[in-house]
């Protein structure tokens, strides 16, 4: 990667994988991050002081590289201590405790947010308007993001911003590249023929479990994935009519299904480690659909080098990928503890050297413009495959009452799932219920 403008006079220098490795004299990447970006990648303004928190859903003790961020900012900030306020249990779970914690006055200086939570607290303005942090800072620009920024959720006027998007979750299909290679795949499956075969092969060769599918909240990741390669999709444009159960869709959720008809697929409630990260991480499936954090799985069971991916298969030969990202967004309370603090603490976590931890730690990609060639990405194929993911992907938002739409449709699917409603039909009663209950 060449070094780019990134806006305010700075160059970030770019890495090829042989000089990061050579000029690291073998460390791991780890031990890079901070390093990533040249001199300074909002390095910091050393006039801060005081003391700042921060919320992520997930401890210390699973993701160590924390406490080396928080370290690197206080060296970075002299006088400044960080506490870092993890959230254990699901995504669901920490953000209904960071909309608990907003409510009582307890939240933590800087907050980790999903997209749809993010926009549901912007709407109600829970959050700290950083348009006016923005304005006044040299160091950074909206427009280093990916995309035209003020055409996405993140900001939703020219005189708002209520978060900085980080950590972007590309869907993209990880296989077993030595189940495949011993039935027979040198090469991943890229379209539904080449996969249902792939799959057919596997069982023949013993694959007890040749595709995991999550059934929770998840089981609508094989569908959302293909429902954005062909026909209207979920939504109209602007979100106000739902067109769930057009023809492309009901032929999406039939050839999940008759995948888990034909023994070729399981859900999630018929393998003993029902999820579908720690199942594939551990060896125990050939084939499912997941984010970075699959990849972190297969590392700590020491499976990484068994762990391929390729994109989401096309209906047809060559046609569209399509897929589904999602975002992580940085924001900030508003009633900060120190207000300049917890902004330096916002662009480090979602722009600066920050985001670089994320990245090599697997658990999402950067969203910023001038990191589509990220080092880390020639360290690790695997994350360069999400990042092209990204370029095929919709964001996973479907207007202000995204959650609502969603939780009327994964019902539905599930029902034809377990061959309670044909899967027009569980579409069609989605898409009745969305257009007259939620939208109505």
């Amino acid at each position: 990667m060449a070094d780019q403008d990134t806006g305010n006079g700075q160059k970030r220098s770019g890495f090829t994988r042989r000089q990061m490795m050579t000029g690291a004299g073998g460390v791991a990447l780890a031990g890079l991050a901070g390093c990533i970006g040249g001199e300074k990648r909002n390095g910091g303004d050393d006039s801060t002081q005081g003391n700042v928190s921060w919320s992520w859903w997930n401890q210390v003790a699973n993701y160590p590289f924390i406490e080396d961020m928080n370290a690197e900012f206080e060296a970075d900030h002299p006088n400044t201590s960080v506490k870092y306020n993890g959230i254990p249990g699901s995504v669901d779970q920490y953000n209904q405790k960071v909309k608990a914690q907003i409510a009582a006055g307890e939240e933590s200086d800087v907050m980790m947010l999903t997209t749809r939570t993010y926009a549901e607290l912007a709407r109600e303005k829970q959050l700290k308007n950083l348009k006016p942090l923005v304005n006044q800072d040299d160091e950074m620009k909206l427009a280093d993001y990916i995309g035209d920024f003020s055409d996405t959720v993140f900001q939703p006027d020219e005189d708002t911003v209520y978060g900085l998007p980080t950590g972007v979750g590309t869907l993209v299909m990880y296989y077993n590249t030595q189940m495949y290679a011993d039935a027979g795949w040198d090469e991943p499956p890229s379209t539904w023929d080449e996969l249902r075969n792939a799959l057919t092969d596997l069982k023949k060769n013993g694959v007890d479990v040749p595709y995991f599918l999550p059934f929770g909240k998840s089981a609508a990741r094989m569908f959302w994935n293909f429902a954005n390669q062909k026909g209207p999709g979920i939504m109209n444009d602007d979100y106000t009519e739902c067109v769930v159960a057009n023809d492309a869709n009901v032929e999406a959720l039939e050839y999940t299904i008759n995948l888990h008809n034909e023994g070729l697929l399981k859900y999630s409630t018929e393998v003993e480690l029902q999820n579908y990260s720690r199942t594939f991480g551990a060896g125990n499936t050939a084939t499912t659909m997941g984010g970075p954090w699959v990849y972190a799985d297969s590392e700590r069971n020491d499976n990484e080098d068994i762990a391929g991916t390729t994109l989401i298969p096309s209906r047809t030969k060559g046609g569209p990928s399509g897929g589904v990202y999602t975002s992580k967004v940085f924001s900030m309370s508003n009633q900060p503890s120190d207000e300049q603090t917890a902004w330096e603490l916002e662009k480090y976590l979602a722009h600066g050297k920050g985001v670089d931890h994320f990245v090599n730690a697997g658990t999402g990609l950067s969203y910023l413009a001038e990191d589509e060639d990220h080092p880390v990405y020639d360290e690790k194929p695997v994350m360069k495959d999400h990042a092209e993911q990204l370029k095929h992907a919709r964001l996973l938002y479907y207007g202000p009452k995204t959650t609502n739409i969603i939780n009327k449709i994964v019902p539905q699917l599930q029902a034809a799932q377990l061959k309670n409603k044909a899967p027009r039909q569980a579409l069609e009663d989605a898409q009745k219920v969305i257009n007259n209950e939620v939208l109505g």
